[in-house]
């Protein structure tokens, strides 16, 4: 039986002990409090499987495998699916968000290759199994035109290629270096891309590069993407490492050379395909968009002149400011000036790892209201007014007016003709909003 198996044994039974003590909520599986920890929680209905530290004075940041809200006790997901669902951060993967589903916390600072590398981490140490230190993965479409020459700039952040061959015998090993831009061609990047070598050749569970045996193995068992040659099989894998990504061309025959091996530079790399990205879907940059939030809105729009070289703008609009700018009484050609200086705002730049997704959500979601027109500050100022108030009027002609789940005031002798007017005038009143400019209008 693995030991990924009988880690989720021991957090599947660590389930059923919490959830019969009315004391003690959390159950850590290693018996401490450190910050390299699995913690299961169950605390009135609300079960959770923590990874990492959950506390609020650590630097490290935590996930929850599963995350919970529910009336039957004990319904943490079965021995087998939290084996699964291990393995997958074991892996260094992202696993999806949502109800009963994995939950990310962090600071902020880190990185998301940064995060899931520590979580894959904690979640090794704690099975007992070694974490691999570099994943050999399968490359995608998109991957293949950076082994060709057209590629090969700093613009993309391509740093060189190491072309090697196992000789006549097949377990030799020849390598040429050519290199493709002195100035990202550090010290450190040298050091890792040694170190790659000796790893995909000696210590890897895939040792590609061992030999042409083992390198057809791995090819015809573990298939990379698959090149579009017609007088080869060619496969191509790519490893990617907190700073450089590197595409490996296999071919197991011996009529050529056996791999290549092309280095690119993380950051110049992202940057590039962001800014092809960018370029794709040029028609809809000029969008701005307004989600719902549970608070409020969320303005959103593509800043193309940014010293960053283009930016998503998220812009965090609470009800309370929108009701701050009806009590100034700011005209349309101020109100989104102000709640621009008033509310939360925070950047996502391109060739950031939170860049593509983020884009791709802002080119694909449908959002609430689009474009900082007037007819979009009425229907903000509607949406913040109705979320946030609501009224009852019972039989003897009482109105109740409510302010989320307190009672701002009530109102007598209110027909079924005027309630909405009233209610209105109410909550205004009570805002310090004065309706007169609305009504000599009218």
């Amino acid at each position: 039986m693995s030991k990924i198996y009988e880690l989720a044994k021991k957090i599947k039974e660590a389930g059923r002990i919490i959830a019969k003590d009315d004391i003690d909520k959390n159950y850590y599986i290693n018996g401490d409090r450190s910050d390299d920890t699995i913690i299961v929680t169950s605390d009135s209905g609300y079960e959770a499987i923590y990874i990492g530290s959950i506390f609020s004075d650590s630097k490290k940041d935590y996930m929850c495998l599963y995350t919970n809200n529910t009336s039957k006790r004990n319904s943490y997901p079965s021995t087998k699916e939290i084996a699964r669902l291990l393995a997958l951060v074991a892996k260094g993967e992202k696993l999806p968000e949502g109800e009963g589903k994995a939950a990310y916390f962090h600071s902020g600072k880190d990185d998301l290759q940064k995060q899931l590398k520590y979580f894959a981490d904690v979640v090794c140490k704690m099975a007992g199994i070694e974490n691999p230190k570099y994943k050999l993965e399968a490359a995608i479409a998109e991957d293949e035109k950076y082994i060709y020459r057209a590629s090969h700039n700093a613009e993309c952040g391509y740093i060189g290629n190491l072309r090697g061959d196992f000789g006549k015998s097949g377990t030799e090993y020849w390598t040429t270096w050519h290199n493709g831009n002195d100035a990202l061609n550090t010290i450190e990047f040298r050091t890792e891309f040694d170190e790659l070598q000796r790893y995909l050749k000696e210590q890897s569970p895939v040792p590609v590069l061992k030999d042409r045996a083992t390198m057809r193995y791995i090819c015809e068992l573990n298939r990379g993407f698959k090149l579009t040659d017609k007088f080869a099989d060619m496969y191509l894998y790519k490893v990617v490492t907190e700073k450089y990504t590197y595409f490996i061309r296999c071919f197991y025959g011996i009529s050529d050379y056996n791999f290549y091996i092309f280095a690119y530079n993380n950051e110049k790399l992202r940057k590039y395909r962001d800014s092809l990205l960018v370029e794709k879907y040029s028609d809809v940059l000029d969008k701005e968009k307004f989600f719902k939030t549970d608070n409020g809105f969320t303005y959103v729009y593509y800043n193309p002149d940014a010293t960053a070289g283009g930016q998503l703008v998220y812009n965090e609009i609470s009800r309370g400011i929108i009701w701050d700018v009806l009590a100034e009484d700011i005209s349309f050609g101020s109100f989104f000036e102000y709640l621009g200086s008033a509310c939360n705002q925070y950047l996502v730049d391109i060739g950031t790892e939170d860049f593509h997704d983020s884009f791709m959500n802002f080119v694909n979601d449908e959002a609430e209201f689009e474009g900082c027109s007037e007819t979009t500050m009425h229907l903000l100022e509607e949406a913040a007014y109705s979320d946030l108030y609501s009224y009852s009027v019972d039989d003897n002609k009482v109105m109740t007016v409510m302010e989320g789940c307190s009672i701002l005031c009530t109102i007598s002798d209110v027909s079924e003709e005027t309630a909405e007017d009233m209610f209105r005038e109410a909550v205004f009143e009570m805002r310090g909003i004065s309706l007169d400019d609305e009504d000599t209008e009218e």
